[in-house]
This record gives structure tokens, sequence and C-alpha cells, in this order.
């Protein structure tokens, strides 16, 4: 390698149009290219430094590096190499050597008056470019083109966090410096927290002991130092301490005031005597309402927290209790009042709060006294704790009167209701003037009696009761309906009914409870009725009233006869062969009134006859029975005809069961009684049937069977 020599320390600022780019070398002697070629390449920066290396034919071998030894780096410039120069190799990664302290540049060339590879330190700021050798042997350009640097020495300063601590706790100091690119710390009363230390940017310092320190903070860098020093600029503070505590008490629930004295600062109130919930700062606390006696903890705190908490007690005493129950009398009297104290002595006073104290002890006589008085008693504790003041009351209970009764009186057995009002207090009824059974409790007293009874009444309130006081329940001799004569008619009419009692007059009525009064005396004719009607015969004997009998007078009515309203004769034909069902048929010219008609009478064409029947006596409405002169004849051809030899019915008479066959489908059947009655119907949809007849009582029946084109009647006898 060449020797070098030392020359003006120098850096070469390359700057092209103020654009900051980044520019290299691209030429040299004899490579072909512009000797002195300047590319501006606008490129990103480089990924690492470089070093020159050596060119051709310098002696220097290619590889050969300038200032490898980390102590002394070789900085972030260098020679990138150029056309066909020999060297081709310009990635030299950057040797890991810590911050340099000054920036180097190739500063020479083959004879250029420089050592070819010399280098100089130079001691400058971060350049704001990089820098590339741009000279060369007569290629035109001024091979000292060069731009001094200026010297620019760092200035100190820094910030700490906190600036006022306790003893034993840290403190963050930070560099705030411009320029420096090293530090050295002086703290004084502190020790460097590990990994830390005093050339450290922002190092990491202790304080065991209380007081107030000063820093100082000398920057480095390639152009010089710069001081700072804060005086009195980190306080630490010594800890904090409980020097004397207040405890307090009370009677019973509520808040009590305690306190704690620290050496400085103030005092934290805790609720445990470490973690906790903070209560309360200040030297005097008041407690919430606190039913029993708590501890809380005092903290000293100054800045600084002390190292355990001091108890301080709330003491609440137990407040006395005292009881006592009222003492009572029916009427005036002197009474003992009797008190019952948890605890302490006892004092009697005639007002519930203040007045004349009237004796001590847990009894107490009152003078003879006629109205209630209430009395009042506390108690007072060893801690001189008092109780409340209870009322008890000396009762003078007034004794009840009976002011009214209410008697009974009824007709004959039966519910009665007796009653009777006090002034005051519960009603109560006896079976006795004294002793017997107590009946019943309350003012009203409903009950049944079947005799005269006297009972006893008699009213209580608060255990005192009045004399007993009579109230008689009469009982009256009560009427009876002893015989009646119910009545009938035929269709409508007047009836008269009748009706004896053991006593009194006889009443009658048109309802069996309430109505209306429709006559009095043993005999009663009713109006015109046209139905069935019962009536109420009452005995009245001027006290007490039967209860009511009913006398029925019945309306009998026959139902018209069974028969077709049209019906077809052939030339001949006489009424007594009209097809008809009843009893003692009657044929009549005309709906009311007019004449009989008798069965010989030869019939006409459109003439209407009106038919009834009688059963008991009594005679029904008239049927209207029009006749129309045909072919058919009544009673053979008719289709309603009697007697139709195809269709069977048997067995007749009938015990149980009676069958109808017919050739033809029988579409229903019908069963009347002889007083035109209709009993049963049915639908049968068949050539043959079965009719239970076993329930039917003993008579004779008109069956009539329907077909499809013709209906029979047939007689038929149940035995």
């Amino acid at each position: 390698m060449k020797p070098t020599k030392n020359i003006l320390v120098a850096c070469i600022l390359f700057l092209v149009a103020h654009v900051p780019l980044y520019s290299q070398y691209n030429g040299g002697i004899a490579d072909g290219s512009t000797l002195h070629t300047l590319s501006n390449v606008s490129c990103a920066n480089p990924p690492q430094f470089y070093t020159y290396m050596g060119g051709v034919a310098d002696g220097s071998t290619a590889d050969t590096k300038m200032y490898v030894a980390c102590s002394t780096p070789p900085g972030y410039f260098a020679y990138m190499g150029g056309i066909s120069d020999g060297s081709t190799t310009n990635g030299v990664s950057y040797q890991s050597c810590g911050l340099a302290p000054g920036a180097y540049a190739y500063l020479g060339g083959i004879g250029d008056g420089q050592s070819v590879e010399t280098k100089s330190l130079v001691t400058c700021a971060y350049p704001p470019q990089f820098y590339t050798y741009f000279g060369g042997n007569a290629d035109g350009a001024v091979m000292d083109s060069k731009i001094f640097c200026a010297s620019v020495p760092p200035v100190a300063d820094f910030t700490a966090t906190p600036t006022e601590i306790c003893v034993n706790q840290t403190v963050q100091f930070t560099d705030a410096s411009s320029g420096a690119v090293a530090w050295e710390w002086t703290v004084t009363g502190g020790t460097f927290v590990t990994p830390t230390d005093m050339y450290s940017k922002n190092p990491v310092v202790k304080y065991a002991t209380a007081g107030t320190y000063t820093v100082t903070l000398k920057a480095i860098n390639q152009d010089g130092t710069n001081s700072i020093t804060k005086t009195a600029y980190i306080k630490v503070n010594a800890s904090a301490s409980i020097t004397a505590t207040t405890p307090n008490s009370r009677c019973g629930t509520g808040s009590v005031t305690i306190g704690a004295t620290p050496n400085s600062g103030t005092v934290k109130w805790y609720n445990a005597s470490t973690g906790g919930t903070l209560l309360y700062t200040g030297n005097s606390f008041t407690t919430p309402s606190i039913s029993t006696t708590t501890t809380y903890y005092a903290e000293a705190y100054n800045g600084c927290t002390a190292s355990t908490r001091t108890a301080v007690v709330a003491t609440i005493n137990t407040i006395p209790t005292i009881t006592a129950n009222n003492v009572e009398s029916c009427g005036p009297a002197s009474l003992t009042l009797t008190a019952n104290p948890s605890a302490g002595t006892v004092k009697w006073y005639d007002a519930a709060t203040g007045g004349t104290e009237l004796g001590t002890g847990t009894t107490y006589t009152t003078p003879n006294i006629i109205t209630t008085t209430t009395y009042y008693a506390e108690t007072t504790s060893s801690q001189g704790c008092t109780s409340v003041r209870i009322p008890v009351s000396a009762v003078i209970k007034p004794i009840p009167v009976i002011t009214a009764t209410s008697p009974a009186t009824r007709c004959g057995s039966g519910q009665v209701t007796v009653s009777a009002t006090a002034d005051i207090g519960t009603v109560y009824w006896y079976d006795a003037q004294t002793g017997g059974n107590l009946l019943y409790t309350g003012s009203s007293w409903t009950l049944n009696v079947s005799n005269t009874t006297t009972y006893w009444v008699s009213a209580t309130q608060n255990g005192c009761t009045s004399t007993r006081t009579a109230v008689v329940i009469t009982i009256n001799n009560v009427p009876t309906i002893s015989t009646t004569t119910p009545a009938s008619i035929c269709n409508s009419g007047s009836a008269t009914i009748s009706a004896t009692a053991s006593s009194g007059n006889i009443n009658w009525y048109d309802a069996p409870t309430g109505g209306n009064l429709l006559g009095s005396g043993n005999n009663y004719s009713t109006p015109v009725i046209t139905t069935t009607t019962s009536y109420y015969a009452e005995a009245d004997n001027g006290t007490c009233k039967s209860a009511r009998t009913a006398v029925t007078a019945t309306v009998n009515q026959t139902a018209m006869p069974v028969v077709n309203s049209n019906l077809n004769f052939c030339t001949g034909d006489i009424l007594a062969n009209t097809p008809i069902i009843g009893n003692a048929i009657i044929w009549y010219d005309a709906p009311s009134g007019g004449n009989v008609v008798a069965g010989n009478t030869l019939l006409t064409n459109g003439v209407t006859y009106y038919a009834t029947q009688t059963i008991n006596s009594c005679e029904s409405a008239r049927k209207a029975v029009t006749f129309t002169q045909s072919t058919g004849c009544l009673g053979t051809n008719d289709t309603r005809d009697v007697v139709v030899a195809d269709i069977k019915v048997f067995p007749v008479p009938v015990v149980d069961y009676l069958n109808v066959v017919s050739p033809e489908e029988i579409i229903k059947i019908e069963i009347y009684s002889f007083s035109g009655q209709k009993i049963f119907s049915k639908n049968i949809q068949n050539k043959k049937t079965e009719i239970d007849f076993q329930s039917y009582p003993s008579a004779g029946y008109l069956l009539r069977v329907f077909t499809k084109d013709r209906v029979k009647d047939v007689k038929v006898i149940k035995k």
C-alpha cells in the first residue's frame, strides 16, 4: 500500500441543482469514459455503505480496505468505482463498529498532487448527501474543489420524570440535546439502574436517601462538548408515618369521628390494613353510620405512603333496651307497673321526654286512677348509654252496658233473628242468666226455634263484661189447610174449587208465594179458563198464615179425530163410509153450531162436513173434511183403505212385538191412540219391520202404514 500523508481536512459536498440526488464517479484515466462525466442518479438510500477498495496498477490490491479497525470506523462515504477502472466490486457491508465520530472522503488521485488513497478524518456534522471523488489527472476538473465543513458542537438539555419521588423510587432521565452523538451524566445521591449507566442516552436512576439533588449532562459530538446542570432538580421525600391516633365511641348506631396525626403531609383512611377502599383523606374522619364497633386504618401520606397503616377503632356501645307490659283494670284502681331492662337502672317519669322523675326501680305503683294513664320508663347502662323511654299504661277499662234488645216473634217453628245493642264491646248470647253455655257471638243472632224461649245477652270489651239481659223469642201457632176439592171442566169455562182450614179464614191466590189475592172463603169460582190451572189456598188466623196449598181446576181437552181433510168418493157413498179414527164420532154441517149430520147421508161433490170425537164426556173441536166425487169409492177403492189384504199385520192382538209385511217398500209407520194422539212415528225404507209394543198400555191403537202410492190404516189391540 502506498504511503499516505495528512492533508487539509475537508468535506467535499456535491450538490446538483439543490436536488437531493446521490452521485457517483463515472470516469477515470484511460477508462474510455469522459473523464469528468458525472451523472445525476435518482436512487434510494443505498442499503449499505461502501469503502474504496483500490484500483488498477495503483500499487494496492483490489480488496484492500482502509481504516477497518472498529475504533476508527471508515465512515459512511466511499469511492464507488468507475468504468473499466479495474474495480468491479462496490458492495462492502458496513462494519458494525458503533457511531463514527466524523465523515470520510477520498480526496486524491493519480498524479493529482495528493497521495492516491489519502483519506481525511473530517469532523463534520452528518452531511445531507453522500460524497464521492470527482477529480482526476488532467480531466479538466479542478482537483481541489472542496467545501469545508462548519464546526457544529452539540447543545445539551434533558428532562426527568418524575422530578419528585419517595425514597427508593426511580427517575427516568430523557436526553433533549441537539447534535449529540455521545453523553456523560453526573447524578448526586442516586445510582444508575442496570442496564443503563452514566454514558446512556436515557438512563434510569434510583434514589435511596431523602433530599434535593442536582443533575448534570455533558453532550458530545465530533465538533465538541456542551454541559447543562439543573440544581435542586430532583426532590426525594422521606417516608410518611402516623405519630398519634384519636379513637372515639358512641351509643348505638351512627357516625363516629376519629383522628390521626402524621409526621408530615395528610392522612388517608381505609377499611382494611392493606388494599381495601380509600374512604377519606384528612386528619379527622367521620365514619358512615355504623351499628357495630369498627376498625379503620390510617395511612400517612406526604407524597410518599407510609409502609404500614395504623388501626383506629370507632366503638359502638350498646344502648340498653327496656320492655314492659300495660296493666289493666275494669274500673278505677291503683296498679303496679313492671319494667324489664336489658341492663342498667330503671327510672320512671310522667312524660315521654323531660317531665318529673316518679321513682326508681323495676316496679312502680300508681296512685288510685279513674282513667287510663301512661307512665314512661328508661334505663341507663354503666357506659352511660340511656335507652329510649317506653310508654307503660295503667289502663282503666270501661264496663259495657246492654242499651237495647230486639226480641222476636214468629208463626210456628223456624228461623228468627234477635238482636241486642251495647254501648261498647262484643255481644254474647247465653242460655242462662249466669253461667250456662255460650251460644252465639254478635249483635244480631239468627237461629231456628220451635217453642217460645228466653235467651240472655251480655257485652264484653277488653275482658270487662256487663250483666246479662233477657231476650224472649215467641212462637205462635200456624193454621193449616185441612182439605182441598179440585174441579174439572171440558175445553173451557169456570170451575169451582174449595178448601177447609184448621182455623181462620181461607184466601185464594194465583201463585204459591206473592201473587194476587183472588178471593176469600172456603169455595172459589175461577174465571173462564181454557187450560188446566192451579190456584192456591192460604189459611189466616189473624196472627199466622199457613203455607199455601195448590188446588187444581182441570180443563180436559179432547183431540180432533184423525181423518184426511180431502177425500174422494164415488156415486152412492155415504158419510158413514169415511175412513176416520176417533171415539163417538159426530158429524156437523157447520164449523160451529149447525146441525148433526146422519151417517147415512149421501155425499155430494164439494160438500164439507165437520167431525168431532168425545172422550170422558168431553167433545173435541170439529175437523173439516171436504169430499170430492171421483171413480174411487170410500171404504173399498180409496187409497186410504181400512183393509188391504196384501199388507199383513200380525199377531193381533199383540203382546210384545208387532210384525208388518208389505209387497211394496214401507216408507213410514205411525201409531195413534183412539183419542187421536200420535204416539209413534218411524221411517222404515223396507218391505217388513217389527214394532215393539211392550211399553204400551193395554188399549186399542190405530196403525197407519205409508207406502209410495198409498196409506193403510189398521186397528190393533194391545193385550
